[in-house]
């Protein structure tokens, strides 16, 4: 799910998909922007449990809260 979204950024790709704590954490490895998380989030609701925060952190330094799976 991650690696699709972030193949929409030439040169991007996910090093790891963890859960820490009750956060589930995606690193990405990205030489410029990543794509909208709202993206991300779209694809992450039914093989994620509703509820879970997503944090996507990127080897630019950006820690993105991209938000709570689930219904808003």
């Amino acid at each position: 799910m991650a690696s699709t979204w972030v193949e929409q950024q030439p040169g991007a790709s996910v090093s790891s998909v963890e859960l820490s704590g009750s956060t589930l954490v995606i690193e990405v490895q990205t030489p410029s922007s990543l794509p909208p998380v709202d993206e991300l989030m779209d694809q992450q609701s039914g093989p994620v449990p509703d509820g879970i925060p997503v944090v996507v952190t990127t080897t630019l330094g950006q820690r993105i809260e991209a938000g709570t799976v689930g219904p808003s």
